[in-house]
């Protein structure tokens, strides 16, 4: 550990070596107030005793702190670590798939130079405020992928990106809720026509028909045919 001789300052600037110290008492550098000039280290020049804003404390030479090398007494490394824990976002530029849906999520209802904007935000979709600046809640209420061809999904197509109304989906299930297909609501449970047509064994038709001549959900969805 380099030797640091002890402070002899006893004014705000003093000569030494026929140079100036420049005071930081009081500057801020990133997170850290430097607060106290504790001597000088060879080759390094000055050191300062500084405080983090995080509480913490570290003595650090003015050349890295004017330089930007030294923001912070390290709490700013262990929260990007964190980060990246959490997010997996930049991983030797990979990208977590979870937090890609949520950057395009937002993108989707609030940039309206997104491709997609016009069909979200453009038609008042929006991102629920416990979503919009939380991805930890974001991951927390919607959990990890299923797989990797699953997208995040509006179960009401109309309504807002919101827990109770997200899920995870892959394309084909998706193409099954689009605005265009007719989505019946029977005993609880939101399905189109096609889907319907599964669950009951009635054709896709059998069911359109009905319901265009007024039976209701009920009947259509029940009613054997003859």
């Amino acid at each position: 550990m380099e030797k640091i001789v002890p402070n002899t300052l006893t004014t705000t600037a003093t000569v030494k070596h026929g140079s100036r110290f420049k005071d930081l008492t009081g500057q801020r550098f990133g997170k850290l107030v430097a607060v106290e000039f504790l001597g000088t280290v060879k080759k390094k020049g000055s050191v300062w005793k500084c405080h983090c804003d995080c509480g913490g404390k570290k003595d650090v030479s003015r050349t890295h702190l004017s330089r930007g090398n030294t923001s912070s007494c390290g709490c700013l490394i262990k929260e990007r670590a964190v980060r990246q824990i959490i997010h997996g976002c930049s991983r030797r530029g990979i990208r977590n798939p979870e937090y890609s849906s949520w950057i395009g999520m937002k993108q989707r209802c609030y940039n309206p130079r997104n491709a997609k904007y016009k069909n979200y935000g453009g038609r008042g979709i929006t991102v629920s405020v416990e979503w919009i600046d939380s991805f930890e809640t974001f991951l927390r209420d919607m959990g990890k992928k299923p797989g990797p061809k699953y997208t995040i999904e509006r179960v009401n197509n109309n309504g807002n990106y919101e827990p109770s109304n997200c899920v995870w989906a892959t394309n084909a299930e998706q193409s099954n809720n689009r605005r265009s297909n007719h989505i019946l609501e029977y005993n609880g449970e939101r399905k189109n026509m096609t889907q319907w047509a599964k669950v009951t064994g009635l054709s896709r038709d059998v069911i359109k028909i009905r319901l265009k001549l007024g039976w209701s959900i009920d009947e259509a969805l029940t009613a054997r045919v003859a």
